[in-house]
C-alpha cells in the first residue's frame, strides 16, 4: 500500500498553483489532492447505495486526517473514478498522476 501525500497543490499547464476557493485570508488557497478527493467523495451520486456513501464518508475521514495516508489499490482506484466523474480534465490528470505518484515535473508541489 502506497503512502500519497494529499497535502500536493496540483498545478497548471504552466505550472502555477490551481486556484480553489478563497481560504481564511480571503485569497484563493491552492487546490490540493486532499481537497480534490474529498470534495469528490463527499458528493451526492445517483444510484450510490448508503453502504457506498459510508464507505466514501470513511475514506474521506482517513484523507482529511492524514498528510500521508496508506491507500490500497481499491481506494485508488475509487478515487480515480469519482474525482474523474467531478471535476476539469486539468484537475483529474493532476490528480491522477498524483494518486500514481508521478511527481517528477511541475505536475504537483508539496505544501
Amino acid at each position: 500500500m502506497p503512502k500519497i501525500d494529499v497535502t500536493q497543490n496540483l498545478k497548471d499547464l504552466d505550472g502555477k498553483n490551481i486556484a480553489g476557493p478563497p481560504g481564511k485570508n480571503g485569497k484563493p488557497d491552492p487546490t490540493t489532492l486532499r481537497s480534490v478527493s474529498v470534495l469528490a467523495l463527499l458528493a451526492a451520486r445517483e444510484g450510490q447505495t448508503g453502504a457506498q456513501r459510508y464507505e466514501n464518508y470513511q475514506l474521506s475521514q482517513k484523507i482529511s486526517t492524514e498528510d500521508c495516508p496508506m491507500l490500497t489499490s481499491e481506494e485508488i482506484t475509487l478515487l480515480k473514478q469519482i474525482i474523474g466523474d467531478s471535476f476539469i480534465a486539468i484537475i483529474v490528470g493532476r490528480a491522477w498522476d498524483a494518486l500514481d505518484q508521478k511527481t517528477d515535473s511541475i505536475i504537483v508541489e508539496s505544501a
